[in-house]
């Protein structure tokens, strides 16, 4: 309803990882004039304004949180060929809210291996109302913390437990490397994970390949 009656769906880093999103979508490039254009000149509800905050020659924004954007617009101009619409910023919006959701849950699952469901549950509950969880599902959405939440919350509950093989830690790195593309100080939390592991030289180094493919979309962003 807010959209609706903003005529806009994304406020601002959101606006960053969106250019960058719809030049990909559009354009096949990291940065596309007519994006950019379009947020510079955002034709509002009641006037026009710009809706860039960035030095234009350059996104300051990091790579990993337009990457999640990318399927939901992809299926969103399957049915709207008008890239700048109000359909396609609500895409975002609408993948953040599945990304809470889903990293809640998985957060649910690796706690009940150390709880009751009773506890779990009022656990989940609380967190979700009682924290800025639930600013970040139901007011806006459209930002990076939600992609962090959800990386998170999937890397506490598969690394439980760890089966140990070539592809899943070359899976693990790529989502360490996802988290840090995303939001680089969340990367902190997973020092935990990472302690809890049981490593050698060889699942370091394939760990490290996965890493090393994680950060990559951005080095290609900065080149």
């Amino acid at each position: 309803g807010h959209a609706i009656y903003t005529r806009h769906a994304l406020y601002g880093d959101g606006n960053g990882y969106y250019a960058t999103s719809l030049s990909l979508l559009t354009e096949g490039k990291f940065k596309s004039d007519p994006v950019i254009t379009y947020l510079q000149n955002f034709p509002g509800r009641d006037y026009v304004f710009s809706r860039v905050f960035w030095d234009t020659d350059h996104n300051p924004y990091s790579i990993g949180t337009s990457l999640a954007w990318l399927p939901a617009l992809a299926v969103t101009n399957l049915f709207s060929h008008n890239p700048f619409d109000l359909l396609h910023e609500l895409s975002p919006g609408i993948t953040g809210i599945l990304l809470m959701l889903t990293g809640l849950y998985f957060l649910e699952q690796y706690l009940l291996h150390f709880y009751s469901t009773k506890s779990v549950s009022h656990t989940i509950i609380a967190l979700f109302f009682g924290s800025n969880v639930f600013y970040y599902t139901a007011l806006e959405p459209a930002l990076s913390h939600q992609l962090a939440f959800f990386l998170v919350a999937f890397l506490l509950y598969w690394t439980y437990d760890f089966k140990y093989s070539p592809l899943r830690l070359f899976t693990l790195g790529i989502l360490f490397g996802l988290l840090h593309i995303t939001r680089i100080s969340d990367t902190l939390l997973l020092i935990p994970i990472f302690l809890l592991l049981k490593w050698d030289l060889q699942k370091l180094f394939v760990l490290a390949l996965g890493i090393i493919v994680g950060v990559a979309p951005q080095f290609a962003a900065q080149s």
